[in-house]
C-alpha cells in the first residue's frame, strides 16, 4: 500500500487532473481505441493507502513500438504536478499480480492489449 499521508496536499482535484492527463497522453498515441481507469485508486474517495493505479489500454493493432511508446509516456509523468512528487513512479507492464512493496512509490499497473487480445481476455476471464 502506498501511504501518501506525508503529503496532505494531494486532493480529489489532483486525482481528476491526473486522470485527465493520462487520457490526454495515452489517447494521443496512434491506434489507441480505449483507455479505461479501473481499480481502487479511481473508485475510492479515500485519497491514501491505495496499492496501485490501474490502467487498461486497448490498441486497434498493438506492436512493440506502440507498447514502448505507451510505457514511455506514462514513465515521464511529472508527479509533482499532482502533489505526488514525494513518490517514485514505477510501472508494472504485466498482466499478473506483480507487486512492489515500496511505500515511497506509486505503481502504474498498465494492462496493454490489442483489440483482439482484449476480446479474448474478456471471453476467457472468470470475472466476466
Amino acid at each position: 500500500m502506498v501511504d501518501i499521508s506525508n503529503s496532505m496536499l494531494f486532493s480529489y482535484k489532483d486525482k481528476i487532473r491526473l486522470k485527465n492527463h493520462l487520457f490526454k497522453i495515452i489517447m494521443g498515441i496512434d491506434n489507441v481505441l480505449s483507455v479505461t481507469l479501473v481499480g481502487s485508486f479511481w473508485n475510492k474517495t479515500n485519497l491514501n493507502n491505495f496499492s496501485d493505479v490501474d490502467i487498461v489500454i486497448i490498441f486497434k493493432r498493438l506492436n512493440k513500438k506502440k507498447f514502448k511508446e505507451c510505457i514511455k509516456k506514462i514513465s515521464k509523468i511529472n508527479l509533482k504536478k499532482f502533489n505526488l512528487g514525494h513518490l517514485k513512479l514505477l510501472i508494472n507492464p504485466t498482466f499478473g499480480p506483480l507487486k512492489f512493496d515500496d511505500k515511497n512509490s506509486i505503481v502504474f499497473h498498465t494492462m496493454i492489449y490489442s483489440k483482439e487480445a482484449h476480446i479474448n481476455h474478456v471471453i476467457r476471464s472468470p470475472f466476466t
